[in-house]
């Protein structure tokens, strides 16, 4: 239970990492860690924000960049997403 709390886990008797993995952010086009207190203890990444590809000269009337949000928590903290993707 500690060592759970503390990025650790057990797999088929063998320590583990929990840390996630991913690109490198392209923080000039608004991507951003997301983070929240699932625990209670320090604030973990819950997901990131990423951009939708745009083309590289929008046209006139067309919609600004949109943004998708890549959730690493269960559903049970689901909203803690969505307060953080604000």
């Amino acid at each position: 239970p500690v060592q759970a709390e503390s990025g650790m886990e057990w797999k088929n008797g063998r320590r583990c990492s929990t840390r996630y993995r991913s690109r490198p952010l392209e923080y000039w086009r608004g991507e951003k860690l997301l983070y929240g207190r699932v625990h209670k203890t320090m604030p973990t990444l819950i997901g990131i924000k990423h951009s939708s590809p745009m083309p590289p000269h929008p046209k006139r009337g067309e919609k600004p960049k949109e943004f998708k949000v890549e959730s690493f928590v269960p559903d049970q903290f689901k909203h803690l997403v969505k307060l953080a993707a604000i």
